[in-house]
């Protein structure tokens, strides 16, 4: 057999043996959902990794499409794949050769609500769509009001400081603020993560006669949309009364970089169940020797959690406590009952050491996205069972109040189940129990369920899966010997067939 032969014989052999197109490893880090803004703009934010190749970026080309069956492209390098509602409206802000996949959306429509999946193509490599990573979004027909800070009242000829904040998640084209009142003012944009944006902006004002000083900050958001926030200020004659530190709700706005406190920005909630909002600060050192630290949640109207309960604001009373270590100074997480459709927010922490200090947190505040009804749990378990072995089925669900998680329960009482509780970040929760059980005959075709009963709520949820069961030397034992064994069956007639045209063109050569 000449050479070139004996060459494509082992090529082809190798490739019945070995395929490599799930060799290596996807990974990315996206949103489950996002809000968005109808009229504006939105970034999904979207990073990934491909371990197994070092790849040139001009190989690599991003896309994204929606999660249906027969996806449509949303967005694409060439444009003729687009659907037409989408057209100009889609770019991606980053550089796919830099592992970047965040996509801006432009002109957000009531209709955008996906879900949609990023796919990546790498010539010559490989490809992937992130099917189990999409992302939702959530349009909202008008912006949220911005934040404003400041004293309730002031005294002529003092300075007082005061501050304005909006979030968004249009990164690429940041909100302005603007004010009316004040004199001076600074602006610093901050990501806060999940996609969520901030802007911040800080001034003072110092009132010269004893007329009420009216502030108002407006938030313009891209393609013009707006919201105001106001505040009217009492102003006093006069210097201003020593205040004891309890009694300074301004409190010490120098101390910014003493006083820390770690708080996401937006935490999901189901009405009805319990959501717990994680929360850490830190605070000067020199007050650590006192023992006696108060901490105070607060959000527009007052406190919605006090060690007092006659300081409660009547709507969450008997609903709030701090949980963890609650004896730690450091730790300031906050559990919130029995969630109303009202407790959107926002809150913040405050932390008062009496007669020695206190600090309002007001510019580091956590809003609650809230659920009708929880998530429904997800099965994770492979395609076929057989009769006589082992089979485990996993079913996970998310939530977010770990001191009440979710119970996990199966319809079916002849395995043994393991339960694992897993923190995944960002104030999410993971219950996930693993049923192992050995299947029949009989259990082909039929249903097997998962129920999670979340904590306060009357009607669980549940998910499903039909068993395919087979027994031994079935289809499937049959087909894994098959299949192979009528490759190389191919590969042969091929083969002899090239190796006798091979001949014959050498017999007519040699005659």
């Amino acid at each position: 057999m000449e050479k070139k032969t004996k060459m494509m014989f082992v090529f082809l052999c190798v490739q019945v043996i070995h395929c490599p197109a799930f060799a290596n490893t996807w990974s990315i880090e996206t949103v489950s959902e996002i809000k968005s803004l109808v009229g504006s703009c939105v970034v999904l934010p979207c990073t990934f990794d491909y371990e197994g190749h070092d790849v040139a970026s001009f190989k690599m080309s991003g896309s994204w499409h929606t999660e249906a069956k027969d996806p449509e492209y949303i967005y694409h390098t060439d444009i003729k794949k687009i659907i037409l509602s989408f057209h100009g409206r889609t770019k991606l802000v980053g550089k796919v050769g830099e592992r970047n996949c965040s996509l801006e959306i432009d002109k957000v429509s009531v209709k955008d609500k996906g879900p949609y999946c990023f796919r990546i193509e790498i010539t010559g490599v490989n490809s992937y769509s992130f099917m189990h990573d999409c992302v939702s979004i959530d349009p909202q027909g008008s912006p949220e009001s911005p934040l404003l800070f400041a004293p309730k009242t002031a005294h002529v000829g003092t300075t007082y400081n005061v501050s304005c904040s909006a979030r968004h998640t249009c990164s690429t084209h940041q909100p302005s603020l603007k004010w009316t009142g004040i004199s001076t003012e600074h602006t610093v944009y901050k990501d806060l993560g999940q996609g969520i944006w901030e802007v911040l902006s800080t001034g003072t004002f110092t009132p010269k006669s004893t007329d009420n000083v009216d502030l108002t900050c407006t938030a313009e958001f891209w393609r013009g949309k707006s919201e105001t926030s106001s505040v009217s200020i009492t102003v006093q004659t006069g210097p201003e009364a020593t205040k004891s530190p309890t009694g300074n709700e301004v409190d010490n706005a120098g101390l910014g970089d003493i006083w820390k406190v770690k708080l996401i920005p937006e935490i999901t909630a189901v009405i009805g169940s319990c959501v717990v909002i994680p929360c850490g600060f830190q605070f000067p050192g020199d007050l650590k020797v006192h023992s006696m630290v108060r901490r105070i949640w607060k959000n527009n109207k007052g406190n919605i959690y006090h060690n007092d309960q006659t300081q409660v604001l009547d709507s969450f009373k008997g609903r709030t406590k701090l949980v963890g270590e609650a004896h730690k100074d450091e730790n300031c997480t906050l559990e919130i009952n029995e969630v109303k459709t009202h407790d959107k927010g926002p809150y913040w922490l405050r932390v008062e050491i009496p007669e020695k200090d206190n600090y309002s947190f007001k510019e580091k505040y956590v809003t609650m996205a809230l659920k009708g009804e929880p998530e429904k749990p997800v099965l994770t378990y492979t395609q076929f069972a057989h009769v006589g072995s082992a089979y485990s089925v996993t079913c996970s669900v998310r939530h977010s109040c770990p001191t009440n998680h979710p119970t996990l329960s199966w319809d079916r009482t002849d395995g043994e189940t393991i339960v694992h509780y897993k923190d995944i970040g960002q104030g999410n929760w993971e219950v996930s129990s693993v049923l192992t059980f050995t299947p029949l005959a009989s259990d082909h075709n039929t249903r097997l369920t998962c129920s999670a009963q979340f904590f306060k709520l009357n009607n669980p949820q549940e998910s499903s899966i039909t068993l395919n069961v087979k027994s031994e030397g079935g289809a499937v034992g049959v087909l894994s010997i098959a299949i192979p064994v009528a490759a190389v069956v191919v590969i042969a007639i091929i083969l002899v067939g090239l190796y006798k045209w091979k001949i014959s063109r050498l017999n007519t050569e040699a005659n």
